[in-house]
């Protein structure tokens, strides 16, 4: 598998980890910014961070508490 094609398998696997929990991520991040841009910069953020530590997710079943700990970490840097 090349470079390419092994970059487009992580980011189609992260995508499918990920989407069944944006929408509690967005509503966590507006629960404590209290701002809608800020939630949406918030998920942003955090999902970025999320994709380049994908490789230290070992269980898949707790990807909800894995992301809910970077938003909460990106939060801090508000």
């Amino acid at each position: 598998m090349g470079v390419q094609a092994a970059a487009t398998g992580t980011a189609a696997s992260f995508a499918s980890l990920v989407e069944p929990h944006l929408a509690y991520l967005y509503a966590f991040a507006l629960k404590i910014s209290g701002k809608h841009a800020t939630a949406e910069d918030l998920v942003q953020d955090a999902l970025v961070r999320a994709f380049r530590a994908y490789d230290t997710l070992r269980d898949r079943d707790k990807a909800k508490h894995w992301l809910t700990k970077i938003l909460l970490a990106a939060s801090a840097d508000l």
